[in-house]
């Protein structure tokens, strides 16, 4: 076992985030740049069907999903897997309500529609409780991958949070949403790759599938799995995995603006559609296999509690100690699953500060520059503005990620009560813009 990283380990990141620059340079110099807004944000709303179902899995598979969640498992069971059946409600009926309307709307940013609906305040009001979700949940994601190469490399955490920070904030700069989604493309490979070989490593070592099983089983983490209890201060039942968690991600892929982008950078409605559905099995498998990191994390430590023990201090270290003591062994195979963590949160991040980007130039600074000026903005003064606002973004990013180690919870808890909190209130806004009729506006 080796608790820190090889030459072999930082050479497998290094040529990730490498990688991942380069494709953001590629599309930023790519025919000359990114000329318009529509091209830089919106990836001129021709991008081909696959590249873009797969950068939604990407924003399915943060850092925080990668390293919280087997910590779920390992703590209360794997009863949290039943929240992959929440996608067989969310997903159709984002599919046949919301992409269909905003796609004939032609909108950029999913405000628009607020103030189509209401009026312009409730649309920068839809803006900025949209820009406080995705700043706290970035931020969170930053820290993620931070705190595991840290406590891998020995570095501090300020240089890892540059690090990620800095990449990130390049390619995403430089390239715009063709960046991300190809980006993502390959960063998703990386993911599935590192999680893999984790699970077939530890299933190994701890004795095979049947062993995992066994010990998962006599330590009652797969007990209850399926509890249909109707009381809603357990922490988890049937009712608010699957209902409950279907309005968490309901507010996730109906009306994020970093994946509603995404539907809208396709040409064809039913391609925007075929984005979502393609992501039905894929997050079913993408849990499923988080589940299994759990329960091996379990079978493994089920005799010797690395926090009773004193090897960690918290239990968001609980995958990274995991990751050394199983493939640290192996040069190169704790670095492809740092890599994973990397990518993972890259993929999020970069999403999350295109749409935001996006969303800030749309409703708040065009609006502004109307007024003040008398006069539409120039889409190469917007794509200009654009840049610079994903700069901004990226940079407060990264320096909200060194508080995010101040919040209490774990970064599950964290992100889920964040989404409660913001991504319920929005939800119920746009139901009650789509369902409600209005004297002074027709439903659209």
């Amino acid at each position: 076992m080796s608790d820190r990283f090889g030459w072999h380990d930082y050479l497998v990141l290094t040529l990730m985030l490498v990688v991942s620059a380069s494709i953001g340079l590629y599309h930023g110099c790519r025919g000359g740049g990114q000329k318009t807004t529509d091209e830089y944000l919106l990836g001129g709303r021709d991008m081909k069907f696959l590249p873009v179902a797969f950068s939604v899995l990407a924003s399915f598979l943060s850092a925080i999903t990668v390293l919280a969640v087997p910590v779920e498992i390992y703590l209360f069971g794997a009863a949290f897997w039943v929240n992959a059946l929440s996608y067989f409600i969310s997903v159709p009926i984002t599919a046949h309500v919301f992409i269909p309307l905003f796609h004939r709307l032609k909108l950029r940013s999913v405000y628009e529609y607020l103030e189509l609906r209401f009026n312009y305040s409730v649309r920068v009001l839809g803006c900025l409780v949209f820009t406080l979700q995705m700043m706290v949940y970035m931020a969170v994601v930053f820290y993620a991958p931070a705190l595991v190469f840290s406590q891998v490399s020995g570095m501090s955490m300020l240089v890892s949070i540059l690090a990620i920070g800095g990449v990130c904030t390049i390619y995403t700069t430089l390239g715009g949403l063709k960046a991300v989604v190809w980006t993502d493309v390959f960063q998703i490979i990386i993911v599935i790759s590192g999680i893999l070989a984790l699970i077939i490593k530890g299933t190994i070592e701890v004795g095979g599938a049947r062993a995992v099983w066994q010990k998962a089983s006599e330590g009652g983490r797969l007990e209850n799995v399926f509890d249909f209890d109707p009381d809603p201060l357990k922490r988890h039942t049937f009712w608010s995995l699957v209902f409950g968690g279907s309005v968490t991600t309901l507010s996730v892929y109906a009306i994020n603006q970093a994946l509603v982008q995404r539907y809208l950078a396709v040409k064809k409605l039913r391609h925007a559609q075929g984005t979502i559905y393609f992501n039905l099995p894929s997050n079913i498998i993408a849990t499923t296999l988080m589940t299994a990191v759990g329960l091996v994390t379990y079978a493994k430590y089920k005799d010797c509690d690395p926090y009773k023990s004193g090897k960690m201090t918290k239990f968001d270290q609980l995958v990274p100690i995991l990751v050394m003591e199983t493939l640290g062994m192996v040069p190169g195979l704790a670095g492809l699953f740092i890599s994973c963590v990397f990518s993972a949160a890259l993929s999020t991040v970069s999403s999350g500060v295109n749409a935001l980007a996006l969303v800030h130039l749309e409703d708040i600074v065009k609006p502004m520059y109307k007024i003040m000026t008398g006069s539409a903005m120039r889409e190469k003064l917007g794509t200009v503005i654009s840049k610079l606002l994903t700069l901004l973004f990226g940079l407060l990013t990264v320096g909200l990620a060194f508080l995010a180690g101040k919040m209490g919870g774990t970064m599950l808890q964290i992100t889920l009560s964040s989404f409660g909190m913001t991504g319920g209130p929005l939800l119920g806004l746009f139901v009650l813009a789509i369902f409600v009729p209005s004297p002074q506006h027709r439903v659209l």
